[in-house]
């Protein structure tokens, strides 16, 4: 699919069949028990910051469902959303059964309800 060479196939078969058995800290997150360089990150991210809480996350939309999910926004909550951005400003938003209110954005691309 990705087009890799052997040697990177390789290289990522061997850490996949690797990780369960190896002392850590783990690559990945989920499904082990044992500490992972995710929750490393994370952790060295909330002392940095100085917060409670911090999640890693794979991309700004996964950010951004996780945020609204944070805040409890749902079914019936408008959230506005800039009328020249990203489809997945509008996309999160739906997938979390609010309504986007797209508004203008001024010659700066800031918001101008």
């Amino acid at each position: 699919m990705w087009d890799l060479s052997a040697e990177a196939k390789g290289k990522i078969k061997d850490l996949l069949a690797a990780e369960p058995n190896v002392g850590g800290p783990h690559l990945f997150r989920y499904y082990n028990p044992k500490p992972s360089r995710v929750a490393a990150a994370e952790e060295a991210m909330k002392g940095l910051i100085g917060t409670k809480y911090c999640l890693a996350v794979n991309s700004c939309t996964s950010a951004l469902v996780a945020a609204y999910r944070a805040l409890g926004i749902g079914a019936g909550d408008e959230v506005i959303v800039p009328a020249y951005t990203f489809f997945a400003t509008s996309a999160t938003v739906a997938s979390s059964n609010a309504i986007p209110v797209i508004v203008d954005v001024d010659e700066t691309l800031c918001l101008d309800p």
